[in-house]
């Protein structure tokens, strides 16, 4: 991703978590390539990769072409992310659809942007993730005059668990969520009730062993599962994430995804595309 505080003449080139570099080496890594056989197979000298990763420099639809061969990437949808032509549909928060509403609480973690969300219905809500401090989730449910019944942790990364434990006692709540000690157990494909809010459960492994995803209603609350036309690293398993992903994606027409980083996307648009989706 670029800089977040780098230049204000780039924010608006900078509404995806991931840029071509990102995708690029996210690949190279998740298919344990190296950048010299890469090199070698694309024909693309060495360095000029290496500036793609620190962007820059910016590849020819040549260069996307070869490389998207090589990695097995979308073409079509790398050359969109690369030439910043694909732009998420805006959402806006905090409307009510179905019932339910959705607040995004917007934290910092070694100097990018990570989200955590409030599902709200009524004067109630349910936490997902902590932003890596509670401080902005505790200001949020304040802001928004809601009594929080839980906490949904999607994987127990720092920058989305960490500041859990001021929620619990500030609140006096359960905090779900996979293989953490601090954690109640969730099981896959099952159905927590939170009064009139249910929320089905989906292991997603991939990024991380313990990835999990939240649905309620059309609403998909992946973590660092799924970013806007691009995954989050493969960390625990670059096979997995794409896996977990297609299931994401096949699940039903249409659903709004909801990432730990980058802009809120769809269904619909990841499909079309994501450049990780063949």
């Amino acid at each position: 991703m670029l800089n977040f505080i780098k230049n204000n003449i780039f924010l608006l080139q900078m509404i995806l978590e991931d840029e071509f570099g990102d995708i690029l080496f996210k690949s190279i890594q998740g298919e344990k390539l190296t950048i010299e056989t890469v090199s070698a197979q694309s024909q693309i000298p060495i360095d000029r990769l290496s500036q793609f990763r620190i962007y820059s420099a910016e590849p020819t639809i040549e260069e996307i072409t070869r490389l998207a061969t090589i990695l097995n990437l979308n073409v079509k949808a790398l050359i969109d992310i690369t030439k910043h032509s694909y732009e998420p549909c805006m959402f806006d928060y905090g409307t009510e659809i179905d019932g339910i509403r959705v607040v995004r609480v917007s934290g910092m973690a070694g100097g990018y942007p990570v989200y955590a969300y409030l599902i709200i219905k009524d004067n109630e809500c349910i936490i997902v993730d902590t932003t890596g401090d509670a401080h902005n989730v505790i200001k949020a449910v304040k802001k928004e005059h809601v009594t929080p019944l839980a906490v949904l942790i999607t994987h127990s990364h720092g920058d989305h668990i960490s500041g859990i434990d001021k929620l619990k006692k500030k609140y006096d709540i359960l905090c779900y969520g996979l293989d953490n000690s601090i954690l109640k157990q969730v099981e896959d494909k099952t159905i927590l009730e939170f009064n009139s809010i249910s929320i089905k459960v989906l292991y997603t492994p991939g990024h991380s062993k313990d990835s999990v995803t939240y649905i309620i209603n059309n609403f998909f609350f992946v973590g660092d599962l799924i970013f806007a036309g691009s995954l989050g690293g493969g960390m625990y398993s670059y096979e997995l994430l794409v896996e977990s992903a297609k299931t994401i994606l096949s699940m039903q027409e249409h659903g709004d995804i909801f990432p730990g980083h980058g802009p809120k996307t769809s269904i619909k648009e990841e499909l079309e595309h994501n450049a990780f989706i063949v």
